[in-house]
């Protein structure tokens, strides 16, 4: 673990549906299921959060990052379920606002955001009526 980022984070699953020709995942997604599984967290006075975490190779990060743009990229030191510290510093994907994302991320450009996401119809990255996978959340639940 020790030339390795851990990385407590989302998994982004689609339901089994073949995107069309072209286009996004995104595109077919919209078009057919309205479910997408992503996470991300947010602050919360008080309160904690079990989360998994996995190994991402050094070499990998670039990538990682550019692929989950709409994540704000945090790091922290998780703890086990004892509470003991871990040794390794992880990564923990948290939301930008759609305006943040905007600003920070798009540079507040019109053409960067159409190039990731406009171009495929989608004018919000946080929106409340898509649903989540049933298969991940399903995974979610037995898992806490």
């Amino acid at each position: 673990m020790n030339s390795s980022l851990l990385s407590c984070t989302m998994c982004l699953t689609f339901t089994g549906l073949p995107p069309l020709k072209g286009s996004s995942p995104f595109a077919a997604l919209a078009l057919f299921s309205q479910e997408i599984s992503s996470l991300s967290v947010e602050p919360c006075e008080g309160e904690e959060l079990v989360v998994t975490v996995f190994e991402i190779q050094e070499a990998e990060v670039p990538s990682f990052i550019k692929r989950e743009l709409e994540y704000r990229f945090l790091a922290v030191l998780p703890e086990t379920l004892e509470g003991k510290p871990f040794t390794n510093p992880a990564a923990l994907c948290a939301r930008y606002s759609d305006e943040e994302f905007f600003n920070i991320r798009c540079k507040g450009s019109k053409e960067i955001y159409h190039q990731h996401y406009g171009r495929y119809n989608i004018d919000k990255i946080w929106r409340d009526d898509i649903l989540p996978c049933r298969t991940y959340l399903r995974h979610c639940v037995l898992a806490a």
